[in-house]
């Protein structure tokens, strides 16, 4: 994910993962902005294919000399996370964009793009459809097909992407946060919140809050 991209992860039942989690500052490509990893329309979901193994090993090594670190380590690490990053950024350019020409896919893309800059917004499937003029079901299966999600659901889960955030940076009331990103019932938002966080608005902010 790039710099300040909301997003989770939500593995399929009873799939067996292994999950490291790796984050870089002050990366910069020639053609990217600062931060950035994956270009504009790119999945976030990268196969890594017959590089599956080089990269399990990257994250494994750098993991390990996180343990107990000191300057030696670091410097390595340092080294081996440059290694990683470079790999991906291959595997990424191999696999393109989303986009790719397909019309269904820029649709898509478009759809995703339009949720993300009017999601506090009342924004409905009839709405999205509407606007990019097509019908309800090709909008919310498309979207879905591409994205895991459909549009509603994705909207939702934007929203309270948001409201995390600002339970956690901000000191505003849990009704006002309701209400800036897009929820016109604070019990609706509190139900949808602890469905999705698996916590409520109140226990989140408790448990997460930084100021």
């Amino acid at each position: 994910m790039n710099r300040n991209v909301l997003h989770d992860e939500e593995p399929s039942a009873n799939q067996h993962l292994e999950i490291y989690s790796c984050a870089a500052t002050k990366v910069k490509f020639t053609d990217l902005p600062e931060n950035t990893l994956l270009p504009k329309g790119h999945l976030p979901l990268v196969k890594t294919g017959e590089h599956f193994d080089t990269i399990r090993h990257f994250l494994q090594s750098m993991n390990e000399l996180a343990v107990n670190p000191d300057e030696t380590k670091m410097e390595i690490a340092n080294y081996l996370l440059r290694a990683f990053l470079v790999t991906v950024r291959r595997i990424v350019d191999k696999q393109g964009t989303i986009q790719n020409g397909d019309p269904e896919n820029e649709l898509a893309y478009s759809v995703h793009d339009y949720i993300d800059e009017h999601f506090t917004e009342p924004l409905s499937l009839d709405e999205l459809a509407e606007h990019f003029h097509v019908s309800t079901w090709y909008v919310s299966h498309l979207f879905k097909r591409i994205y895991g999600h459909s549009p509603v659901q994705y909207i939702l889960r934007r929203r309270i992407g948001e409201a995390q955030s600002q339970l956690i940076d901000t000191p505003r009331s849990i009704t006002d946060i309701a209400i800036s990103v897009g929820f016109n019932s604070p019990s609706y938002f509190h139900k949808i919140f602890s469905r999705i966080a698996g916590l409520s608005p109140r226990e989140y902010r408790r448990l997460y809050r930084k100021i």
